[in-house]
């Protein structure tokens, strides 16, 4: 994925979490009273950016949202080497902010991890 599409992705994401303000309920609730309804405010609503410069491959690279927040939506990008993939991206252990890392066929090789992840605080 290129870096536009990612930016579109995320913004996108970002808007309709935003502007969202009808629960996601599994099953038919239909018949349920609306006090029986599970709700989520999300507040504050935010984009973290970091580049990770010269990761060696398989090393793990953390990003965590601020003290308090949790991690909406993320995702991760490599900058300055061809050869690498993407080898992991997702959110961290406790949906407290997002993780990345890259493999590459060469030894030693490193390259440079841009990640993102929307935070927001959930009540």
């Amino acid at each position: 994925m290129n870096e536009k599409v990612g930016i579109v992705i995320a913004t996108v994401a970002l808007a309709f979490v935003a502007t969202s303000t009808v629960p996601v309920v599994a099953g038919d609730m239909s018949a349920a009273p609306e006090s029986s309804a599970p709700t989520t405010d999300a507040s504050g609503v935010h984009l973290v950016r970091k580049h990770f410069d010269n990761v060696p491959r398989l090393q793990e690279v953390s990003l965590p949202c601020p003290a308090g927040e949790k991690a909406l939506g993320g995702g991760a990008r490599l900058a300055g080497h061809d050869r690498s993939s993407l080898h992991r991206s997702a959110p961290a252990d406790g949906g407290g902010g997002w993780v990345a890392s890259h493999t590459s066929p060469e030894a030693g090789s490193s390259a440079t991890i841009i990640v993102d992840v929307i935070c927001a605080k959930v009540t």
